[in-house]
């Protein structure tokens, strides 16, 4: 799965890192997952990583994927940061960022130090280690 992730229940936040190809396939496989996770719930923050990652979407995915996520009630209402240096995937983080703004302040940046920074996270709790299933 080229999505995996972590949640950090004592600094409010889960950590998504994509990797490879991501469809919005993937995106829905993984989110129920995440929803039915002990550790979640809709006050965390995200921090998405993208830099491994191209998304293979087109701007109508992302806009019917922002619509899912603006219409759920599990979907995290915390802000968002995305963490992406590829041109095409920072215009539909754009996309994706208009289409939220009513449930959470979603910022684009191209390191992942900024947006750590943004969240106020410390760089160094996240967990590059070894990965088991979807999670870290």
């Amino acid at each position: 799965m080229p999505i995996r992730y972590k949640i950090y229940p004592q600094e409010k936040f889960i950590w998504e890192q994509f990797s490879g190809m991501v469809t919005m396939a993937d995106i829905h496989d993984i989110t129920p997952e995440i929803w039915a996770d002990p550790a979640y719930n809709t006050s965390l923050n995200a921090l998405i990583d993208m830099s491994k990652a191209t998304l293979n979407m087109s701007h109508e995915e992302v806009i019917t994927l922002g619509q899912f996520f603006l219409e759920s009630a599990e979907s995290a209402q915390g802000k968002v940061a995305l963490v992406t240096n590829k041109t095409v995937d920072t215009a539909l983080g754009m996309i994706y960022k208009s289409k939220m703004a009513s449930k959470n302040d979603t910022q684009i940046f191209s390191t992942l130090e900024a947006a750590c920074n943004y969240l106020k996270i410390e760089l160094q709790i996240l967990d590059f280690g070894t990965i088991e299933k979807n999670s870290f």
